[in-house]
């Protein structure tokens, strides 16, 4: 309840001058640069549109669509991540949703054979998404051990039950969690907690790639920062490849190596974050820029 730094906005984030500003800003810095966006190939998505009828005839006929995504193009890659960015209804999680094989669409995607997908099994264990919403997304029928465990009876079948334990408490500490909350229930933790909650259930698969549609935005400003701090280190630790799905420039330059503007479901500009946040081309993306650091 205590104003602990006060001044202009060049000052505070700039030149911060008390320690907690400094731990909530620290999440925040953005090292990437054009040399070390240098990495494997793992995914790339060609000509992705998805389109929705918003009108039908009485038999039926579409008679009216909306594009949600319209001849996109782009590519993850091992151990960085692409940050999506736009505004409510630009088709940035229609476009997730496309590339977690989650939805229709028209177009390719295409991964590399480090990711050994023969089958949709294979691709659901690969690829693994933590959506928006920590409250909604997980069961709340379920133990925390129970909703980490559900993916590795699935992809990790010769694991007798111990050794299934073990990985769900294995994952659980790695995102930062204790072996004790192995039989609570998912509302008896705060949102930051569910969020980790989450990630470990997405994690205890081994992915390669991992979707992370807007993972911070029903979060207060502290609990970000550490959740940016968190994937920074997984990523690191893992080599997985993000696509970072957010409205929130602050966290998409935190954490990507790439950035790609969406706007009406088109990507209007693309780039490594130093480029896209220093020198941007469009108008649009110095509007999103500007409204960030307002």
């Amino acid at each position: 309840g205590v104003i602990v730094e006060q001044g202009s906005v060049g000052n505070v984030f700039n030149v911060p001058n008390h320690p907690y500003t400094k731990e909530l800003l620290s999440a925040f810095a953005k090292t990437a640069t054009r040399e070390d966006f240098n990495a494997r190939k793992l995914m790339d998505a060609r000509h992705i549109s998805v389109s929705f009828p918003i009108k039908k005839s009485l038999f039926g006929k579409v008679l009216k669509e909306i594009k949600a995504v319209n001849d996109v193009s782009l590519s993850l890659y091992e151990g960085k991540t692409l940050g999506v960015v736009g505004e409510s209804g630009s088709g940035k999680t229609t476009l997730g949703m496309c590339l977690a094989n989650l939805i229709s669409y028209k177009g390719d995607i295409l991964t590399a054979k480090s990711v050994h997908i023969q089958n949709e099994k294979d691709f659901r264990k690969n690829v693994q998404v933590v959506f928006q919403d920590p409250y909604n997304s997980l069961n709340p029928r379920m133990t925390v051990g129970e909703i980490v465990e559900e993916g590795i009876k699935v992809h990790f079948g010769a694991l007798d039950k111990e050794e299934r334990r073990e990985r769900v408490i294995k994952v659980l500490r790695d995102v930062g969690l204790g072996e004790e909350i192995y039989e609570q229930y998912p509302h008896e933790f705060s949102g930051g907690q569910r969020q980790r909650i989450a990630i470990a259930r997405a994690l205890a698969v081994e992915p390669k790639i991992m979707i992370l549609d807007e993972p911070t935005s029903a979060l207060d400003v502290t609990v970000q920062a550490e959740i940016i701090r968190l994937l920074k280190r997984l990523q690191n630790e893992r080599g997985i490849s993000y696509l970072f799905i957010s409205h929130d420039m602050r966290a998409v330059r935190a954490i990507s190596h790439e950035v790609a503007v969406m706007r009406k479901g088109r990507i209007i500009e693309q780039g490594t974050a130093d480029e896209v946040f220093l020198r941007p081309q469009t108008g649009y993306a110095q509007e999103l820029i500007k409204a960030a650091l307002a």
